[in-house]
């Protein structure tokens, strides 16, 4: 990616400059977790144990629910992706240690919030390989590759280059403690509780998975996610509604002049994330939900 300094109507290549250590990058994540990937930060240099013998770098929870385990490469490490798998297997076979941990970090209620239909392992390198790519997009699970670059001039970019593609819940081995019991989700557990919406529902998901390559659609619960790295919307209903939420500034007047059925939700409790709120009543509100779609997707960045 390259990136230009506008001066005067003339662009200035702007130059990378190189991170010394992975312990500098892990750092500057960990300080900074929300407002990069919206996760909430539990520990660091998690051991895992004398039979696994091994260490994860970063261990935490995101606004889904969904536990996670992020992995820090300084440039191009041949066994990125296949560490990635073992920490995930590691993370699932592990469940009541994992949510012992949430309860003493955020107390014991909480752990009834966490959702292991989804557990992910984000590993944030300078590049990766076609190969690590591709292994990613065969193995169909919560993987997902992000590559940094650094600026001399105080930024940091993070893209996603690849990401499974799944709509439905990720598993894997490991046994199934009492505490972990949760049903797997899918789209259908929201959609089969829409009545005469359903088809609007279908619609603006169906537009929402070719906003780009690094879009997927989530089910959870009562809602469905529609992320890359983090939550852009969310799709939730019942019998008699239909209502988005998006991660978009409910007090720009340029969003909410036009959009009669729009609402603040800030400090309104909401199935889903983000702060504005669609209700869809009729195909212009379709069109009103793919108008936001855009706009999100076109600005995901942030962490509220």
């Amino acid at each position: 990616m390259d990136l230009f300094r506008i001066t005067d109507g003339k662009l200035a290549s702007v130059k990378a400059a190189r991170v010394d250590k992975e312990k500098v990058l892990q750092a500057l994540i960990e300080q900074n977790l929300q407002e990069a990937f919206r996760v909430r930060f539990l520990a660091t240099e998690y051991s895992t144990g004398e039979k696994h013998a091994g260490r994860i770098d970063t261990l935490g929870i995101d606004e889904n629910g969904s536990p996670v385990v992020i992995e820090y490469k300084r440039s191009v490490d041949a066994n990125v992706v296949m560490q990635a798998l073992y920490y995930l297997d590691w993370l699932v076979d592990h469940r009541a240690e994992f949510e012992k941990l949430v309860a003493d970090k955020e107390g014991a209620a909480a752990v009834g919030t966490v959702d292991w239909t989804s557990p992910r392992v984000v590993c944030i390198a300078e590049s990766y390989t076609k190969f690590d790519q591709h292994g990613v997009a065969q193995m169909g699970r919560d993987i997902e590759l992000v590559e940094y670059t650094f600026y001399p001039d105080g930024y940091l970019v993070l893209n996603l280059v690849s990401g499974s593609d799944t709509s439905g819940p990720a598993t894997g081995p490991g046994p199934r403690t009492s505490s972990a019991e949760k049903k797997e989700f899918s789209s259908e557990v929201v959609l089969g509780k829409l009545g005469a919406a359903r088809g609007m529902a279908e619609d603006i998901l169906e537009y929402a998975a070719e906003l780009g390559s690094d879009v997927t659609v989530r089910p959870h619960q009562v809602y469905i996610a529609i992320r890359t790295s983090k939550n852009f919307a969310c799709l939730t209903g019942g019998k008699e509604s239909l209502s988005m939420t998006f991660h978009l500034d409910p007090k720009d007047p340029a969003i909410m002049g036009d959009c009669k059925n729009c609402r603040d939700v800030t400090t309104i409790g909401k199935w889903g994330t983000g702060d504005l709120q669609l209700f869809i009543k009729s195909d212009d509100d379709v069109a009103k939900a793919k108008e936001l779609l855009d706009l999100a997707y076109a600005t995901r960045t942030g962490g509220a």
